[in-house]
């Protein structure tokens, strides 16, 4: 008889999957360019939303992908949306990517490959979803200017920068991470 431990891992993906159904989404491409592109040529919705979390309206697409990335970084902190909508976040992540398309592509790629590789029931799901929102962050960083960045989502723009620890609690935490 089979041990019923091989098919916990597979009936994971079969809930996940059926739930991605469920919500209406269907399964996003296994890469950053092939979900933009799709999103491009309407096979998938354009869901790009900046969460208002700029002061004033973007200056720039730039402005506006990065505000949008700050908002996904708040749909895996505050609503563990990695966790929760796997897909529906890499759809809504490739959808920021659609302005400043190659330079968003470029830099948000290993945080799309990141939630990818959720689907692994091989992979510890945390510091991949840490990895994922931290380099959102740095993308976000090179594309907002903090004094146009709404407080409630300001504090993020201090966290996990290049040679700081970064984990959840850092990420949940409201305080600002010091230098």
């Amino acid at each position: 008889m089979a041990d019923l431990r091989c098919f916990l891992p597979a009936s994971i993906v079969v809930a996940i999957q059926l739930f991605q159904i469920a919500t209406c989404y269907a399964p996003a491409k296994e890469s950053l360019l092939e979900m933009v592109t799709a999103i491009e040529s309407g096979e998938f919705a354009n869901n790009f939303f900046d969460g208002d979390l700029l002061n004033g309206e973007p200056d720039t697409d730039v402005e506006a992908a990065g505000a949008c990335l700050l908002d996904k970084v708040s749909a895996i902190v505050v609503e563990n949306g990695a966790e929760q909508l796997p897909n529906k976040l890499k759809v809504d992540m490739a959808a920021c990517c659609t302005k400043d398309r190659e330079k968003c592509i470029e830099d948000v790629d290993q945080a799309y490959a990141a939630l990818v590789k959720l689907l692994d029931p091989e992979e510890e799901p945390e510091p991949l979803i840490v990895k994922a929102a931290s380099i959102l962050i740095n993308a976000a960083r090179q594309r907002v200017k903090e004094g146009k960045v709404q407080k409630s989502h300001k504090h993020y723009l201090r966290k996990c920068m290049e040679g700081q620890q970064c984990s959840m609690d850092i990420l949940k935490s409201k305080k600002r991470q010091e230098l």
